[in-house]
């Protein structure tokens, strides 16, 4: 097993392919991740050549162990350093402030966000949602979601999820009795059941 380096970083969401000579049987070579949350990783071999596909998970440090099964001795050991720039994480999309937000929707429009929060509504289009996700208590401090379909899949009135995405600056909608309310929006790229 010949690699060009033992160490290696990810830094975008689209992950990072590595490449590496085996020269032993394509049936005996195989992989270990430790801790295995902070990537996925794919194999495809075409001869003595494999590329590892690694794709981030969270933000952390991975040991991967490259193993052959018929010479243990060439085990190899690579780090795999996950940014937060690669991960959706309150780092690389701070937690937003309801009442910051709604203030000042100018000056967040435009930049990276995440919220966590009880699912209050859901209204699903023939290509887009809008949903209406409340960040503290039952009806409080609600933002404005909207986001393609295939990201609330499995998503249903009462859940709690966590959403990061891209702020829009505020909304306005008319409530079902005719009063209009403003309140703080963003564009979701990533959806996930509970805290994340």
């Amino acid at each position: 097993i010949a690699v060009n380096r033992a160490e290696y970083s990810v830094v975008s969401m689209s992950g990072l392919d590595i490449t590496l000579k085996y020269y032993g049987n394509a049936s005996d070579f195989s992989y270990t991740v430790s801790p295995s949350n902070i990537c996925d990783i794919s194999k495809k071999q075409s001869g003595e050549t494999i590329t590892l596909s690694i794709m981030p998970n969270k933000a952390g440090t991975a040991t991967v162990t490259l193993q052959d099964k018929s010479d243990r001795r060439s085990d190899t050991k690579i780090t795999i350093k996950v940014e937060h720039s690669a991960c959706y994480d309150s780092t690389s999309y701070p937690v937003g402030k309801y009442s910051d937000v709604l203030r000042y929707p100018s000056a967040y429009k435009g930049q990276k966000m995440s919220v966590y929060g009880r699912v209050l509504q859901i209204s699903t289009g023939w290509f887009s949602t809008v949903m209406r996700v409340a960040t503290k208590g039952r009806y409080d401090d609600v933002f404005y979601i909207k986001c393609d379909n295939d990201l609330v899949k499995g998503i249903i009135e009462d859940d709690y999820i966590s959403i990061y995405g891209i702020c829009t600056g505020s909304e306005t909608y008319t409530t079902i009795l005719g009063a209009s309310i403003t309140i703080p929006s963003m564009e979701a790229e990533k959806i996930f059941i509970g805290k994340h």
